[in-house]
């Protein structure tokens, strides 16, 4: 052990190094060189495979001398070097990127039905690792931004890289419904929801698990809505007693936000008819389900914001084939005209007006974020999540009124920047991948698909029946469907 501790005897004793330094130094200085200069590197040769180790050899061992120290790596600076008395510059932080410009309204009517359904398929991947979680959870785990789809959702509901839950998939089955029957018609709108029910592939919100169920074992669809309320309140009692995660304690039912989440094709096949027409097809998708006030006004608030998002044009003042109920050339195309048109002549219950009228009161816009980790931890996050926190009861957003305004918070929130409007929509956390799924159909209806990022794109799932390219040509369907004033119409 004491061997081991002392110079390596391969090269020598420290008398001998020693005096071989000075031996250099008195050759540099009778050349006339500084005694800084570094020394020009020996002639390497390698040692003999027979020789010891360096580290275990005793001093008697070897008498040969000591290599010199290794001199400095040559600066890989260009051009003259800077004087000596010159500080060091402390390095300079790479310029974030410039905020992309604000989109302004328009597409033709196959880029918005495209963008509208690829949207919300988009916004429910990205939001669905974090379902149920609260926003500040989110945000204290992608630091950086709910940038990207997340391959980390784990648990018993974990949904697979780039696949959609079942809020998507009840929403395709809608469209698929309008495309098929060219308009809303309960029976058909009911079995294709029911009819795409795949709990094996997807994750399903408790109330929807038990409406599928139940008419799939023939339950009378006009009987549903009370039956399964009443089980879910003897669930959630039971819960409340039993469980500590409030999650599983939220008030899932007729009036949650389901039908809600599922509205946004209706709005757009329904984009130039009157309002009382809207409002019967979105009736007809929910009588089986959602049958209560609450739950219907909620459905509405989404299809006429799809409805009137499909209707605005770049450049003019207001909307045009706003029909009966419209918002007039008055109300312009910006997020007060929005909510203007949605609390005048949409909603309905008084939860849903006062919703509408808080967030008309707290709304502001978030300026373009290149940072989001300095986003999250500044002001307008904040003030973000305050008014979420408002809008929501315990942060999850479950009853259709506080869906709704939520959705509409991080869509108007960010006009003209759909991306990141579908981001904070997803960093809101609560039925995550619903309400980036509302706020992505709205930027397609809006702004067409031109602002869909290929990094998530290319990152769907892209089945033979349920992918990407499936949905892009419902989509492509969808948009010859336009029913006004009664009469459906179908362009060849």
């Amino acid at each position: 052990m004491q061997a081991q501790l002392r110079a390596p005897s391969g090269a020598g004793s420290w008398q001998q190094a020693r005096s071989a330094r000075r031996a250099r130094a008195d050759c540099r200085a009778s050349a006339g060189l500084s005694s800084r200069a570094p020394a020009p590197l020996p002639a390497f040769s390698p040692a003999s495979d027979a020789s010891p180790s360096p580290r275990c050899s005793s001093p008697a061992s070897s008498s040969a001398p000591l290599p010199s120290v290794r001199a400095p790596a040559p600066s890989l600076r260009r051009g003259p070097a800077p004087p000596a008395s010159s500080a060091p510059t402390a390095p300079v932080a790479p310029a974030a990127p410039a905020p992309a410009p604000a989109l302004t309204p328009g597409g033709s009517t196959e880029s918005r039905a495209v963008g509208m359904l690829l949207g919300a398929m988009c916004g429910n991947v990205l939001g669905a690792p974090h379902q149920d979680e609260r926003q500040y959870q989110v945000v204290s785990v992608r630091r950086t931004g709910v940038t990207d789809f997340w391959k980390y959702d784990f648990g018993p509901d974990a949904v697979p890289y780039g696949e959609y839950t079942g809020e998507m998939c009840n929403l395709l089955a809608v469209a698929a419904s309008l495309v098929a029957c060219n308009g809303a018609h309960p029976d058909a709108l009911r079995e294709a929801i029911v009819g795409s029910y795949s709990p094996e592939t997807r994750r399903y919100s408790p109330y929807d698990k038990i409406v599928a169920e139940a008419v799939l074992q023939g339950v009378d669809p006009a009987d549903v809505p009370e039956l399964a309320e009443r089980y879910l309140a003897e669930a959630t009692r039971r819960h409340a007693s039993t469980a500590s995660d409030r999650a599983e304690r939220e008030p899932y039912g007729p009036s949650d936000l389901c039908a809600a989440a599922r509205a946004a094709p209706i709005g757009y096949a329904y984009r130039s008819a009157p309002h009382d027409q809207l409002l019967t097809a979105v009736r007809a998708s929910l009588e089986f389900s959602h049958a209560t006030p609450l739950g219907l006004d909620a459905a509405a608030v989404v299809a006429a914001a799809v409805g009137w998002a499909a209707r605005q044009q770049a450049g003019e003042p207001g909307a045009e084939g706003a029909g009966e109920g419209g918002e007039g050339a008055e109300g312009g195309c910006g997020p007060e005209a929005l909510l203007a048109f949605l609390t005048e002549h949409v909603a309905v219950t008084t939860d849903m007006r006062g919703k509408l009228a808080l967030l008309k009161d707290g709304l502001f816009q978030v300026g373009p974020v290149t940072d989001w980790r300095s986003f999250y931890a500044g002001p307008a996050w904040a003030r973000l999540a305050g008014l979420f926190s408002r809008l929501s009861f315990h942060g999850y957003a479950t009853v259709g009124s506080e869906f709704a305004a939520v959705a509409l918070l991080a869509f108007l929130s960010s006009w003209g920047r759909p991306e990141q409007a579908v981001i904070i929509a997803a960093s809101f956390g609560g039925h995550a991948p619903a309400t980036a799924q509302v706020v992505g159909a709205l930027g397609g209806a809006l702004y067409g698909d031109g602002w869909l990022p290929d990094r998530w794109l290319d990152e769907l799932e892209n089945g033979e029946e349920a992918g990407r390219d499936a949905v892009a040509k419902l989509a492509r369907e969808l948009a010859a469907v336009e029913v006004a004033k009664g009469l459906a119409t179908r362009e060849e």
